[in-house]
């Protein structure tokens, strides 16, 4: 649905993503959908979860495996609200799935920053029109860490 309105707020964990969504919902945008979180879009999560997702996350998932899930769980949930009426609000849009990705893979890897975004890319390569496609329909709003700019 070209019409359909899709913002996707991204940034980093703890600056109060999830909490500007509710505001922006009930102050400018009443009748707006959330799309929920990534975890409600593939059937793999609850057992991520049950088994602790951060020891999932860093040391028990192959890098193939966390490309796999997140980009599953971005078109997902792309998918499901394709169709509503309303506009949407995403907690995350998807640069935030290559960022995440990259960050991930340096951290596990050791790699630098360049070569970590590299690999991601590579990773997320045979979902890459697809993810294109989602991202195309996503009007981006990026929240800073706020007291840690550069002015």
């Amino acid at each position: 649905m070209d019409s359909q309105m899709v913002l996707a707020l991204s940034g980093p964990d703890n600056v109060g993503k999830s909490t500007q969504l509710r505001i922006l919902t009930r102050r400018c945008l009443p009748k707006a959908g959330s799309a929920g979180a990534l975890h409600e879009y593939d059937p793999r999560w609850p057992a991520i979860v049950a088994g602790g997702m951060a020891t999932w996350w860093f040391t028990a998932s192959s890098i193939e495996e966390l490309a796999d899930v997140l980009a599953a769980s971005y078109l997902n949930r792309h998918a499901d609200i394709e169709h509503r009426p309303e506009p949407q609000l995403l907690d995350r849009g998807v640069p935030m799935l290559e960022a995440c990705l990259a960050a991930t893979i340096s951290v596990r890897e050791g790699l630098t920053e360049d070569d970590a975004y590299r690999e991601a890319l590579r990773l997320l390569h045979r979902y890459h029109s697809r993810l294109q496609a989602a991202e195309r329909r996503e009007t981006p709003i990026c929240q800073a860490r706020v007291g840690h700019g550069t002015g």
